[in-house]
Protein backbone atom coordinates (compact mmCIF):
# COMPACT_ATOMS: atom_id res chain seq x y z
CA UNK A 1 0.00 0.00 0.00
CA UNK A 2 1.37 3.40 -0.79
CA UNK A 3 1.75 6.14 1.59
CA UNK A 4 4.37 8.44 2.82
CA UNK A 5 7.36 6.76 3.88
CA UNK A 6 8.02 6.44 7.53
CA UNK A 7 10.46 8.83 9.67
CA UNK A 8 14.11 8.24 9.22
CA UNK A 9 13.06 7.02 5.29
CA UNK A 10 13.53 9.27 2.12
CA UNK A 11 14.01 12.50 2.38
CA UNK A 12 15.15 12.38 5.74
CA UNK A 13 17.82 9.67 4.38
CA UNK A 14 18.68 12.32 1.88
CA UNK A 15 19.52 14.94 4.16
CA UNK A 16 21.44 13.19 6.63
CA UNK A 17 24.39 12.06 4.01
CA UNK A 18 24.12 15.80 2.50
CA UNK A 19 25.03 16.84 5.98
CA UNK A 20 27.41 13.88 6.58
CA UNK A 21 29.13 14.68 2.89
CA UNK A 22 28.99 18.78 4.00
CA UNK A 23 30.80 18.31 7.19
CA UNK A 24 33.48 15.97 5.66
CA UNK A 25 34.08 18.49 3.14
CA UNK A 26 34.50 21.43 5.85
CA UNK A 27 37.10 19.23 7.68
CA UNK A 28 38.64 18.74 4.61
CA UNK A 29 38.66 22.35 3.98
CA UNK A 30 40.01 23.26 7.21
CA UNK A 31 42.93 20.81 6.64
CA UNK A 32 43.70 22.47 2.98
CA UNK A 33 43.81 25.77 4.78
CA UNK A 34 46.24 24.70 7.41
CA UNK A 35 48.46 23.44 5.14
CA UNK A 36 48.76 26.32 3.11
CA UNK A 37 49.22 28.39 6.30
CA UNK A 38 52.08 26.54 6.95
CA UNK A 39 53.46 26.57 3.24
CA UNK A 40 53.20 30.30 3.94
CA UNK A 41 54.52 30.37 7.18
CA UNK A 42 57.68 28.17 5.73
CA UNK A 43 58.46 30.45 2.30
CA UNK A 44 58.27 33.97 5.01
CA UNK A 45 60.90 31.92 7.19
CA UNK A 46 62.72 30.80 4.37
CA UNK A 47 62.37 34.25 2.55
CA UNK A 48 63.59 36.14 5.90
CA UNK A 49 67.03 33.33 6.34
CA UNK A 50 68.15 34.63 2.73
CA UNK A 51 67.83 37.97 3.14
CA UNK A 52 71.60 38.17 3.83
CA UNK A 53 72.89 36.75 0.48
CA UNK A 54 70.93 40.02 -1.02
CA UNK A 55 73.78 42.26 0.73
CA UNK A 56 75.13 44.50 -1.49
CA UNK A 57 79.16 43.97 -2.24
CA UNK A 58 81.23 45.66 -5.08
CA UNK A 59 82.47 42.99 -7.19
CA UNK A 60 85.88 43.41 -9.52
CA UNK A 61 85.24 41.54 -13.05
CA UNK A 62 88.57 41.51 -14.74
CA UNK A 63 88.79 40.28 -18.31
CA UNK A 64 91.40 38.56 -20.39
CA UNK A 65 91.13 38.02 -24.04
CA UNK A 66 93.42 35.36 -25.64
CA UNK A 67 93.01 35.48 -29.48
CA UNK A 68 88.82 35.44 -30.16
CA UNK A 69 87.95 34.07 -26.17
CA UNK A 70 87.40 36.13 -23.26
CA UNK A 71 87.47 35.05 -19.73
CA UNK A 72 86.57 36.73 -16.85
CA UNK A 73 86.50 36.13 -13.01
CA UNK A 74 84.29 37.77 -10.27
CA UNK A 75 85.87 38.59 -7.07
CA UNK A 76 84.54 40.02 -4.06
CA UNK A 77 86.09 43.25 -2.72
CA UNK A 78 87.11 42.22 0.50
CA UNK A 79 90.12 39.85 -1.68
CA UNK A 80 90.60 42.69 -4.10
CA UNK A 81 94.77 42.90 -4.70
CA UNK A 82 95.66 46.66 -4.40
CA UNK A 83 95.66 47.17 -8.33
CA UNK A 84 92.53 45.42 -8.26
CA UNK A 85 90.86 47.83 -5.53
CA UNK A 86 92.32 50.98 -7.55
CA UNK A 87 90.46 49.92 -10.59
CA UNK A 88 87.07 49.47 -8.75
CA UNK A 89 87.41 53.04 -6.93
CA UNK A 90 89.10 54.72 -10.35
CA UNK A 91 85.70 53.38 -11.64
CA UNK A 92 83.47 54.99 -8.78
CA UNK A 93 85.39 58.26 -8.98
CA UNK A 94 84.72 57.65 -12.92
CA UNK A 95 81.02 57.41 -12.19
CA UNK A 96 81.02 60.50 -9.13
CA UNK A 97 82.29 62.90 -11.57
CA UNK A 98 79.55 61.83 -14.00
CA UNK A 99 77.00 61.62 -11.71
CA UNK A 100 77.75 64.93 -10.22
CA UNK A 101 78.02 67.42 -13.35
CA UNK A 102 74.90 65.92 -15.40
CA UNK A 103 72.20 68.03 -15.77
CA UNK A 104 68.63 66.72 -16.31
CA UNK A 105 65.38 66.23 -14.52
CA UNK A 106 64.72 62.24 -15.24
CA UNK A 107 68.12 61.26 -13.50
CA UNK A 108 68.31 64.13 -10.68
CA UNK A 109 67.04 62.24 -7.63
CA UNK A 110 69.18 58.89 -8.56
CA UNK A 111 72.41 60.45 -8.84
CA UNK A 112 72.02 62.97 -6.08
CA UNK A 113 71.52 60.18 -3.84
CA UNK A 114 74.52 58.56 -4.89
CA UNK A 115 76.39 61.29 -4.59
CA UNK A 116 75.08 62.27 -1.35
CA UNK A 117 75.99 58.79 -0.17
CA UNK A 118 79.54 58.95 -1.62
CA UNK A 119 80.35 63.13 -0.46
CA UNK A 120 81.28 64.25 2.84
CA UNK A 121 79.05 66.56 3.96
CA UNK A 122 80.79 69.97 3.18
CA UNK A 123 81.46 68.71 -0.07
CA UNK A 124 78.32 68.11 -1.15
CA UNK A 125 77.09 71.16 0.24
CA UNK A 126 79.09 73.30 -2.42
CA UNK A 127 77.54 70.74 -5.21
CA UNK A 128 74.09 72.46 -4.10
CA UNK A 129 75.05 75.59 -4.15
CA UNK A 130 77.04 75.19 -7.74
CA UNK A 131 73.69 73.40 -8.57
CA UNK A 132 71.90 75.86 -7.73
CA UNK A 133 73.56 78.91 -9.64
CA UNK A 134 73.50 76.42 -12.73
CA UNK A 135 70.00 76.26 -12.74
CA UNK A 136 69.30 79.77 -12.19
CA UNK A 137 71.63 81.36 -14.95
CA UNK A 138 70.53 78.40 -17.22
CA UNK A 139 67.66 76.76 -16.11
CA UNK A 140 66.65 74.54 -19.61
CA UNK A 141 69.95 73.25 -20.58
CA UNK A 142 70.93 70.07 -20.66
CA UNK A 143 74.15 68.84 -19.51
CA UNK A 144 76.33 65.91 -20.14
CA UNK A 145 79.18 64.52 -19.20
CA UNK A 146 82.26 62.93 -21.05
CA UNK A 147 85.62 61.57 -19.05
CA UNK A 148 88.71 61.79 -21.11
CA UNK A 149 91.47 60.85 -19.10
CA UNK A 150 92.87 60.20 -15.23
CA UNK A 151 95.55 59.59 -13.53
CA UNK A 152 96.31 58.83 -9.38
CA UNK A 153 98.29 61.49 -8.57
CA UNK A 154 99.11 60.07 -5.02
CA UNK A 155 97.11 57.23 -2.65
CA UNK A 156 93.34 58.44 -2.48
CA UNK A 157 94.31 61.29 -4.63
CA UNK A 158 92.41 61.59 -8.16
CA UNK A 159 93.21 63.81 -11.15
CA UNK A 160 90.16 63.71 -13.38
CA UNK A 161 89.68 65.41 -17.19
CA UNK A 162 86.42 65.55 -18.29
CA UNK A 163 84.38 67.47 -20.93
CA UNK A 164 80.77 69.30 -20.48
CA UNK A 165 78.44 69.43 -23.36
CA UNK A 166 75.71 71.65 -22.44
CA UNK A 167 72.20 71.81 -24.90
CA UNK A 168 70.13 74.83 -25.46
CA UNK A 169 66.66 73.50 -26.49
CA UNK A 170 65.60 76.52 -27.58
CA UNK A 171 68.46 76.13 -30.58
CA UNK A 172 69.40 72.96 -29.81
CA UNK A 173 72.96 74.71 -30.46
CA UNK A 174 75.91 72.33 -27.85
CA UNK A 175 78.55 74.18 -25.94
CA UNK A 176 81.59 72.51 -24.95
CA UNK A 177 84.44 73.11 -22.31
CA UNK A 178 87.20 71.10 -20.56
CA UNK A 179 87.99 70.74 -17.22
CA UNK A 180 90.03 69.34 -14.45
CA UNK A 181 89.17 68.28 -11.25
CA UNK A 182 91.19 66.94 -8.24
CA UNK A 183 89.47 64.28 -5.85
CA UNK A 184 90.31 63.56 -2.36
CA UNK A 185 88.97 60.56 -0.62
CA UNK A 186 88.87 57.90 1.93
CA UNK A 187 87.64 54.20 1.51
CA UNK A 188 85.63 53.71 4.72
CA UNK A 189 84.97 50.53 4.08
CA UNK A 190 88.16 49.06 3.95
CA UNK A 191 90.64 48.21 6.74
CA UNK A 192 94.07 48.30 5.21
CA UNK A 193 95.94 45.63 4.80
CA UNK A 194 93.47 43.16 5.55
CA UNK A 195 91.11 45.06 3.08
CA UNK A 196 88.10 43.71 4.94
CA UNK A 197 84.50 45.89 3.88
CA UNK A 198 81.56 45.27 6.50
CA UNK A 199 78.52 44.38 4.18
CA UNK A 200 75.61 46.33 4.33
CA UNK A 201 72.51 45.59 6.02
CA UNK A 202 70.68 47.04 3.08
CA UNK A 203 70.32 45.52 -0.61
CA UNK A 204 69.98 48.94 -2.13
CA UNK A 205 73.41 50.31 -0.69
CA UNK A 206 74.21 52.93 -2.84
CA UNK A 207 77.92 53.22 -1.41
CA UNK A 208 78.88 49.44 -0.55
CA UNK A 209 82.64 50.06 -1.67
CA UNK A 210 82.23 52.94 1.41
CA UNK A 211 83.89 55.74 -0.86
CA UNK A 212 83.97 58.83 0.79
CA UNK A 213 85.44 62.39 -1.70
CA UNK A 214 86.64 65.11 1.25
CA UNK A 215 88.06 67.26 -1.17
CA UNK A 216 87.37 68.64 -4.51
CA UNK A 217 88.09 71.25 -6.86
CA UNK A 218 87.67 71.71 -10.34
CA UNK A 219 89.20 74.40 -13.15
CA UNK A 220 88.22 74.86 -16.67
CA UNK A 221 91.26 73.43 -18.60
CA UNK A 222 91.61 76.75 -20.57
CA UNK A 223 92.66 78.64 -17.63
CA UNK A 224 95.52 76.42 -16.81
CA UNK A 225 99.31 75.73 -18.52
CA UNK A 226 99.80 72.58 -20.00
CA UNK A 227 102.49 71.81 -17.58
CA UNK A 228 100.37 71.87 -14.82
CA UNK A 229 98.17 69.45 -15.69
CA UNK A 230 99.30 66.04 -15.75
CA UNK A 231 97.06 63.65 -16.92
CA UNK A 232 97.23 60.07 -18.30
CA UNK A 233 95.69 59.48 -21.92
CA UNK A 234 93.43 56.31 -21.60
Amino acid sequence: MLGFPERGHGPDIILGLAYDKAIRLNRVLYLLIGLLGAVVLLLALGITFMLPLKQTQPYFIPIAEVGRTHYYDIIPAEKLTQSQLYELTRDYLRRYVVNRHTVDDVTEKPRFRLVKAQSADSVFNSLKKEYQTFKEKMPMVKREINIIRDIQLEPYYQQIEFQTEDTDPNTGKVFRKEWVVNIRYELAGFNAPAMKIEASEMSDNPNPLGLRVVGYTWTERKNMKKEDVNLEVL
